[in-house]
């Protein structure tokens, strides 16, 4: 990362910078799993504490290369790399925000709605009224008021008739869910902060109408239209 590359017969370590053309002297230790540097000038030994504090953590791989020297890559913080399981019983609340049972009313189609899940169980009713009924209410109570309607397999929404569990379904969820974080700039914050961990939705019992990836798919897709409009943003400022 500072233009070094090593010279394993030497020793030495060399400073390809355009001030500094010499070499500069730093020990290269081999001790079974592990390879040392030791910086010997105090310039080199500086920059190297930064890099350290940079990269405590990470992984690395060392690359493929026929030549006498060695590269190593670095893949990042592992930490990065764990998925965060969007629940309503995730210890963060700033997790829970993202989730279709947080509170964060929006809406859609002209109707308002407590929340993604409150709109999700709506869906369920023939009745106009009751639609409204269950629109209202929050998540959780949302989706117990719904066990009173039985299951269909297909149901009516802005005229059109949608099978339970198609494609059609799940973007009314997509919809639905844009409209939530594009309504709800706490919630929006929320989900953008998750980048780049992975967005998975395990429960004890997976939904058959939307199942837990197809439920992850759709955040992490929102996550990255917003996430690149952030930056176009910013890139004209």
């Amino acid at each position: 990362p500072f233009g070094w590359k090593l010279v394993p017969l030497t020793s030495r370590l060399q400073n390809t910078s355009n001030r500094a053309r010499g070499k500069t002297a730093v020990k290269v230790i081999f001790r079974n799993e592990m390879l040392i540097l030791v910086p010997v000038e105090p310039e080199e030994s500086s920059a190297l504490t930064r890099w350290k504090a940079d990269h405590r953590g990470h992984s690395f791989i060392l690359a493929t290369d026929q030549g006498s020297g060695l590269m190593l890559r670095d893949l990042g913080d592992p930490r990065l790399n764990q998925p965060i399981n969007v629940t309503s019983r995730h210890p963060s609340k700033r997790i829970q925000l993202i989730g279709n049972f947080a509170d964060t009313p929006f809406e859609l189609d002209g109707q308002r709605y407590c929340s993604v899940e409150s709109f999700w169980q709506s869906l369920k009713c023939r009745c106009e009224s009751d639609r409204q009924r269950i629109a209202a209410l929050p998540g959780p109570g949302a989706k117990l008021a719904a066990r009173e309607f039985p299951n269909t397999e297909s149901f009516q929404y802005c005229g059109a008739e949608i099978l339970v569990g198609s494609f059609a379904h799940w973007d009314l969820m997509q919809r639905a869910c844009r409209a939530k974080f594009e309504q709800n700039p706490r919630a929006l914050a929320a989900l953008v902060s998750t980048f780049p961990h992975p967005l998975v939705h395990r429960l004890k019992g997976d939904s058959r109408t939307i199942p837990g990836d197809v439920m992850a798919g759709i955040w992490l897709g929102l996550r990255h239209q917003y996430c690149q409009a952030q930056l176009a943003a910013q890139a004209v400022q």
